[in-house]
C-alpha cells in the first residue's frame, strides 16, 4: 500500500521547507511553485492538495492564480480535496474558494502543523468513504452474491486458498460457471487484504457497450466523445489504493484488451481525450465463466493478457459439487432475504432441504436464491414446506451430480435417497419406513444404514432426515 500523496502550491520557498519538515513520515509530500506544475502532479494522482490562494511571488509571472487553480481542478480531478491558505484579511477570497470547491482553509500566520495534519486526516478519510458509499451505491442494485457460506470440503479448500492469496498483491484469476460466487470470492479476497480499507469496484466486462469500454475503464475527459458533457474517471481511478474486479474479462473487444494490458504493465491511465497519464495502485480480480484456455486457443482472448492476468488462480466449485452446503446457504439466503423484506417464514421444513440436496442447481447459488425468495414470498407460517420448494425444481433434472462417474458413489447416493424419502413418508416411523423399503427386520435395514453412513457420510449428513432419525450412536 501506498502512503497518501499530499501536494503543496505555493511560491514561499521558507513555507514549503517547514511544511516538509513537519510534515508525518506516513505522508508523501510533493511541492509546486507554479501552477502547471501542480496540475502534471493532480493528473499523475495526488490525494490531497494545498494551495495558497495568492501566490503572490510567482516565479512564473504568467502563471495562474489559486482560485484560477481550484476551478480547473474542481472541473478535472473533482474527488481531490483541496485546502485553501489564505492570508490576514481575506475573508472575501475565502468565501469565493469555498464557492468554487474548495474542502477547507487555513490561515498561513496561524499554521500550526499539528491542526494542518488533523484536517488532512479527516479530508482523506472523508474522501476514502465518499469513494466506497459511490462504489456501493453503483454495485446496490446488481448485487447477486452471498458470504462465503459453506462447510464442505470443496469450500474449506476455497476458503483456504482465499486466504493465502489475500496476502499477495499478485493478479488473480477466477474461474467457474455463471451464478456459482465468483464475484463473492472476489470480495472476500479483498476483505481479508491489506487492500480491505480500501474500494472495492466490480465491472461486467460482458455489460459495458463496445464503444464505451475503454470510457468505463479508463475516464474520459469533457467532450472526449458525443454526449460527454463533464470529466468522468473510470474504474481504475476509483478502485486507486483498493481492488478492481473485471468479471467475464474474456469478452473484452480484442482492441480493449491490448490497451488493458498496456494499462497493467505500466500500472498509468491515460482518459480518453486526455493528453497526460495518471498512476494508478489497483490490486485486479479477472474472472470468467469461459474456459480462458479455450478462449485464447480461439484467438477470442489475447494470451498476453492471459498470462498477465493468470498469476494466481482459482477455480470455484458449482453448487452440485458442494450440496452440503445447501442448508446453510438455503437458510443464509432466507436471513439475508427477511433483513430486506419482512415475512413469515423462518426455516425450512426438513423434507424442503431434502429436494433442494436432491436437485443439480444448473444457476448455482444464484437460482437457490431466487427459489428461496420465491417460496418465503408465498409462505404465511414460519416453516417453509415442501410443497413451497417443489415446484421451482422441475426445470432441471434431479441428479446426484455431486457423485461425479463414481459408480459406488453415485449407487450409496440413489440408496441414501431411497432411505430419506421412506422415513419423510413414514413420518419418522422406522417401522413403516422398513416396510417401504422391503428390509426383512429392523437389524437389517440398520446395518444399511450404518454402512452407508460409515461410507459416505458427507452424502448422508446432507439429509437432514436421516441425520434427525439416525444419530451417529444409533
Amino acid at each position: 500500500m501506498t502512503r497518501p500523496r499530499l501536494l503543496l502550491l505555493d511560491d514561499d520557498a521558507r513555507f514549503a521547507a517547514a511544511l516538509r519538515r513537519g510534515t508525518p513520515e506516513r505522508f508523501e509530500l510533493l511541492t509546486a511553485t507554479a501552477v502547471a506544475a501542480a496540475q502534471r502532479h493532480l493528473e499523475d494522482g495526488i490525494d490531497l492538495a494545498m494551495v495558497d490562494v495568492g501566490l503572490a511571488g510567482r516565479a512564473d509571472p504568467n502563471d495562474r492564480s489559486g482560485l484560477e487553480f481550484l476551478s480547473w481542478a474542481q472541473e478535472h480531478v473533482p474527488d481531490v480535496p483541496i485546502i485553501i491558505l489564505t492570508g490576514l484579511g481575506a475573508d472575501d477570497v475565502e468565501v469565493e474558494a469555498l464557492r468554487r470547491g474548495a474542502a477547507d482553509f487555513i490561515g498561513k500566520e496561524q499554521l500550526r502543523i499539528d491542526l494542518l495534519v488533523a484536517k488532512v486526516e479527516a479530508l482523506l478519510e472523508r474522501r476514502r468513504l465518499r469513494s466506497q458509499t459511490v462504489v456501493l451505491r453503483d454495485r446496490l442494485d446488481r448485487y447477486e452474491g452471498s458470504e462465503l457460506v459453506g462447510e464442505s470440503e470443496p469450500m474449506r479448500s476455497l476458503k483456504a486458498m482465499l486466504l493465502a492469496y489475500a496476502a499477495s498483491e499478485a493478479t488473480v484469476f477466477i474461474t467457474g460457471e455463471s451464478g456459482a460466487g465468483k464475484e463473492v470470492v472476489a470480495q472476500g479476497i479483498h476483505r481479508a487484504s491489506p487492500r480491505k480499507d480500501g474500494p472495492f469496484v466490480a465491472v461486467n466486462c460482458a455489460a459495458l457497450p463496445g464503444s464505451l469500454v475503454e470510457a468505463e475503464l479508463f475516464g474520459a475527459e469533457k467532450g472526449a466523445y458525443t454526449g460527454s458533457d463533464r470529466m468522468r474517471p473510470g474504474l481504475f481511478e476509483q478502485a486507486h489504493g483498493g481492488t478492481l474486479l473485471l468479471d467475464e474479462v474474456t469478452e473484452l473487444p480484442l482492441e480493449s484488451q491490448a490497451k488493458l494490458l498496456r494499462v497493467l504493465q505500466e500500472r498509468r491511465v491515460r482518459r480518453i481525450g486526455g493528453t497526460s497519464e495518471r498512476g494508478i495502485d489497483v490490486r485486479v480480480i479477472a474472472a470468467s465463466n469461459r474456459d480462458p484456455e479455450a478462449a485464447v486457443r480461439d484467438q477470442r482472448f489475447r494470451s498476453d493478457l492471459y498470462y498477465r492476468l493468470n498469476v494466481l488462480r482459482l477455480s470455484v466449485p458449482p453448487l452440485r459439487e458442494r450440496l452440503l452446503d445447501v442448508p446453510l446457504l438455503a437458510q443464509h439466503c432466507l436471513d439475508r432475504f427477511r433483513d430486506r423484506v419482512p415475512c413469515a417464514a423462518r426455516r425450512f421444513d426438513p423434507v424442503a432441504v431434502d429436494r433442494l440436496i436432491g436437485y443439480a442447481w444448473p444457476g448455482n447459488v444464484r437460482e437457490l436464491d431466487n427459489i428461496v425468495q420465491r417460496a418465503a414470498t408465498l409462505c404465511p407460517t414460519e416453516v417453509i414446506p415442501a410443497e413451497l420448494v417443489g415446484p421451482w425444481l422441475l426445470s432441471a433434472p434431479v441428479e446426484p451430480a455431486a457423485c461425479g462417474l463414481d459408480f459406488d458413489r453415485r449407487a450409496a447416493h440413489a440408496q441414501i435417497e431411497v432411505f430419506a424419502e421412506a422415513l419423510d413418508r413414514a413420518r419418522g416411523s422406522k417401522e413403516a419406513a422398513r416396510q417401504l423399503l422391503g428390509f426383512a427386520d429392523r437389524s437389517t435395514m440398520r446395518r444399511n444404514a450404518k454402512r452407508l453412513r460409515e461410507l459416505y457420510p458427507e452424502l448422508w449428513k446432507a439429509y437432514p432426515t436421516l441425520t434427525s432419525y439416525y444419530p451417529d450412536d444409533d
